[in-house]
Parts: structure tokens; sequence; C-alpha cells
């Protein structure tokens, strides 16, 4: 991140019924943005296939702003740092398939 004000939010999708529609996610979590990098956590997540969405958050904001045609105006991204196009990226563009136990999905965030 530019810098470390507001957090980032990231949402754990698992199926592209609900990816990335706000208040589907499996699961939901806010990470604090220090040294330019925040690390999003998700627990007990069974093996499957998921996606994550996440855009940087100010204080206290807990919905990503838009623009004209539903364009992020908050920085955002998505796991395998899927690409938009006329829209979000689609499920299996951004999903990653899940055994279990710790594993680390980078990602780098996009400036609108």
């Amino acid at each position: 991140m530019k810098d470390n004000t507001g957090s980032i939010r990231c949402g754990l999708f698992n199926s592209a019924d609900s990816f990335p529609k706000d208040g589907k996610e499996y699961q939901g979590v806010e990470a604090p943005i220090a040294n330019g990098q925040a690390t999003c956590t998700f627990n007990n997540v069974p093996p499957g296939t998921y996606a994550v969405a996440y855009f940087k958050a100010a204080p206290g904001q807990t919905k990503m702003k838009t623009g004209m045609f539903g364009m992020p105006q908050d920085p955002y991204g998505f796991s395998r740092n899927a690409t938009i196009g006329m829209g979000p990226p689609s499920f299996n563009s951004a999903a990653y398939s899940y055994a279990g136990g710790n594993t680390t999905w980078p990602v780098t965030i996009t400036y609108p």
C-alpha cells in the first residue's frame, strides 16, 4: 500500500454465485496495514475452491466506493491478481483450490 492509513477488508468466497457480491462472502475479515502491507487471515476453512476480493478501507468504512458503471474508487484487488474488465473477474479466474492447512496467496493492490 502507498500508506498505512485505514485497513484492508477481505472477503473469502466459495462459489461463482456469490463472488464478489457484498454480504455474500463465506468469511469476511479486516486487517490492519503496517509497513505498507496487510495480511488477511481466514480461520476454520474447510478444503474447497475459494476466491478472495479485497479493498483498502478508510477508517470506519465498510463498503467499497464505486463510481459510474460500478468501477472501484478505492484501491482493490482479487486473488490470483485477477483483473477487471467490464465488471469484476470471474470466480474461476480468481479461485484457488484449497486442500486445508496453512497457505499463503500473495496479491497486489490496484489503485484506481
